[in-house]
């Protein structure tokens, strides 16, 4: 009987001891899980951010790109504008010399054609 509960004695301490060893194995795997999380939360918040600032950076960029193509074509438009006014107002001026001399050429053809009547008369 003495070998029974030795026996018994000595399997109970190695069982406790089984136990106590897979107790301390969950708590530590259990703290090792709630830090890998944490470690895992704070990398994706860190990509989040990155992708929040590398979208925001491509944006600017974009905007810049548009800004700058704006511009290019408004000061196209306006170079042409500038041109078709320029052009406009030189055939304009041309007209009106036109109808001046044509005006002062029908009056000389009235006045020759005066000239003669009196002169044939």
């Amino acid at each position: 009987m003495v070998d029974i509960h030795s026996t018994y004695d000595r399997d109970k301490a190695l069982w406790e001891g089984k136990v106590q060893f897979l107790e301390t194995q969950k708590g530590n795997y259990k703290r090792d899980l709630v830090e890998s999380q944490k470690k895992f939360e704070m990398t994706l918040e860190q990509l989040q951010k990155r992708g929040s600032f590398d979208k925001g950076k491509m944006e600017n960029y974009q905007q810049t790109m548009l800004r700058t193509i704006e511009n290019k074509y408004k000061q196209q438009i306006k170079e042409m504008i500038d041109t078709h006014n320029a052009v406009s107002n030189d055939s304009q001026s041309r007209a009106r010399r036109a109808e001046s001399e044509l005006s002062q050429l029908k009056e000389l053809s009235e006045r020759d054609t005066k000239d003669k009547g009196s002169t044939i008369q």
